[in-house]
């Protein structure tokens, strides 16, 4: 087993879709000057997806060309945090069985961290559930670094998942690097050119 990478990020039509028709309130989208699809908060720019964010097999060549034999993927910004109670089950669900399905058709090259929404205490818990029982995807994402009124939330997820008998982790922004090489057995983590463990 080569490198493993920790951190790295996909999205879709779908999910863009959603974004764009119900999240217009906070984010909106808008090309560049180099044609790339930009991610707007107000007049400021998120973020910028990328193609390899849309289709999984652009990223075999630069893998092999690294040597990275495994990605770990989970849904890039602004995930599931921006979703009002209307459409955020839809859209956690729709994220999670599109990374699921990837994982499914290259289980030699993706895994991957389903995401869960904070602001939705009880859903986060049973969609995480979910992901873990019923899909491809291990552990779930979550970040500590968004809104205060959502760390009530954060710590009964963690609960749950200290309970659960299981084989799953967590990753937690910014990633426990050490915890993944555990949690893996084997290989090596990769997460970045400045930050390589190995067994």
């Amino acid at each position: 087993m080569g490198f493993i990478d920790v951190h790295t990020h996909i999205t879709s039509e779908a999910y863009t879709s959603l974004l764009t028709e119900h999240g217009s309130h906070i984010y909106n989208l808008r090309p560049d000057s180099e044609g790339r699809t930009v991610v707007m908060r107000g007049n400021i720019r998120f973020m910028t997806f990328t193609e390899p964010m849309f289709d999984p097999e652009m990223r075999f060549a630069p893998m092999d060309e690294v040597g990275v034999d495994m990605q770990l993927l989970s849904y890039t910004c602004p995930n599931t945090y921006w979703a009002g109670p209307d459409i955020v089950e839809h859209l956690t669900r729709t994220m999670n069985d599109h990374l699921a399905s990837v994982c499914n058709q290259w289980p030699d090259r993706y895994r991957g961290l389903a995401s869960v929404p904070l602001q939705n205490v009880e859903l986060a818990i049973s969609e995480m559930e979910r992901a873990v029982d019923d899909s491809e995807t291990y552990g779930r994402v979550d970040n500590p670094r968004q809104r205060q009124r959502e760390a009530a939330g954060l710590a009964r997820v963690r609960a749950f998942l200290g309970g659960a008998e299981r084989a799953q982790t967590a990753s937690v922004a910014p990633p426990n690097c050490a915890s993944w090489n555990r949690f893996y057995g084997h290989g090596s983590v990769w997460t970045g050119p400045f930050d390589r463990l190995h067994d």
